[in-house]
């Protein structure tokens, strides 16, 4: 299914500060890249592609309260792009936020649309009547410039130092990732509209490794959409015959649910682990959020047990868990839901898997690194 283009779209020959620059639907993935994202002085740093919603005129924030917006875009099929401009479609507030005009092209995301039972809740339902509607129809993406930069601390003791050496000899890397739709990419603009799974956290960290040490890095991603445990156990031979360097192993948001499957699902990830560990197969257990809370089939109190076991795992066989739940449990549950979801459920979205991989990178550090250099190494 593909989303409805804009009535009017802003594809024309756009001024920007280095010069003319024609933007047009094409079959150039990723095309949006060519808009400028300067930093407004040397102390800054760019953020690209913060997702947000925006409704009707009221104010919103981006993650970080400083950002000097830079551009505001939203890409469609085949990477076409929208650009929406300053003072005709957006304003931007003297304290950081941003609100559309009334005349605004930007999506009006107060026009989303979710049926609630009389408990308040929502039931999903998929196809084309899709309940809750996606809120990827809804969101743009704004490049900014920030000072509020942070320090990743490295935890590169999690790895073996046969892996350790490989990337030091910048020998070629076999990385592995087994899990949900959420690996799979399932909401983010590359998937939905071209089907390449380029911007999931592995896909970056993989980058990251070629940025950072020069590495070849191959991503085999097995990931399914609807997956849970059993996956990770019927290919559990089939990668040790592989045998990665390094394998992320996500599962957890579509078996936390499960009532007496619980302790089932846990046991076949621990098994699972142990045996790759076995094979001297480095491991990377990946958490997951809070999905929404007016899911009717959610469960909060499972979602934190289920990371608490997760966590559990990984400490009792020493290897790395990034602690998603922890993460996103620092932002305001209506922002993760509207603006860093593409389902406004548990899909999230490219933004999203930024955050994934901010927590999930310190593993493969050899020191610890600016957040800013961490985000520019990606771009």
């Amino acid at each position: 299914m593909l989303l409805p283009r804009p009535s009017i779209c802003y594809l024309k020959v756009i001024t920007l500060a280095l010069g003319l620059i024609l933007l047009q639907s094409c079959n150039k993935r990723n095309s949006y890249k060519k808009l400028q994202n300067i930093p407004e002085d040397d102390t800054a740093f760019a953020v690209s592609g913060e997702t947000i919603t925006l409704s009707g005129e009221k104010v919103a924030y981006l993650l970080r309260k400083d950002a000097k917006i830079n551009n505001v875009y939203k890409i469609g099929e085949n990477g076409s792009i929208t650009i929406y401009k300053k003072g005709l479609d957006y304003l931007l507030t003297p304290m950081g936020g941003i609100k559309r005009t009334a005349k605004s092209l930007i999506p009006d995301f107060s026009h989303h649309q979710v049926k609630l039972n009389r408990n308040g809740k929502f039931t999903f339902k998929p196809g084309p009547d899709r309940n809750p509607e996606t809120t990827l129809k809804w969101q743009v993406m704004v490049d900014y410039s920030t000072h509020l930069d942070s320090m990743i601390k490295f935890k590169g003791g999690f790895l073996s130092n046969d892996l350790k050496e490989k990337i030091r000899a910048k020998k070629d890397i076999s990385i592995y990732c087994i899990g949900t739709s959420i690996s799979a990419g399932a909401h983010t603009v590359q998937v939905f509209f071209n089907g390449m799974n380029t911007s999931v956290y592995v896909q970056l960290i993989a980058k990251a490794i070629t940025k950072l040490y020069k590495n070849k890095v191959l991503v085999t991603n097995l990931a399914e959409g609807g997956a849970t445990t059993q996956l990770f156990t019927e290919k559990l031979e089939e990668i040790k015959l592989k045998k990665p360097d390094l394998i992320f192993i996500e599962f957890g948001m579509n078996e936390h649910g499960a009532d007496n499957r619980i302790l089932y699902h846990l046991q076949a990830i621990e098994a699972g682990v142990k045996s790759l560990i076995s094979e001297k197969i480095d491991c990377v257990l990946i958490g997951f959020f809070q999905q929404n809370l007016d899911f009717e089939l959610e469960k909060p109190s499972y979602t934190m047990y289920f990371n608490r076991k997760l966590k559990e795992i990984s400490e009792k066989n020493n290897v790395f868990f990034a602690d998603i739940y922890e993460r996103f449990n620092q932002f305001p549950k209506e922002k993760v839901y509207n603006d860093l979801l593409g389902d406004y459920l548990h899909h999230p979205t490219d933004f999203g898997h930024q955050i994934y991989y901010l927590t999930t990178v310190p593993v493969i550090l050899f020191g610890d690194k600016k957040e800013s250099e961490l985000l520019r190494i990606i771009e």
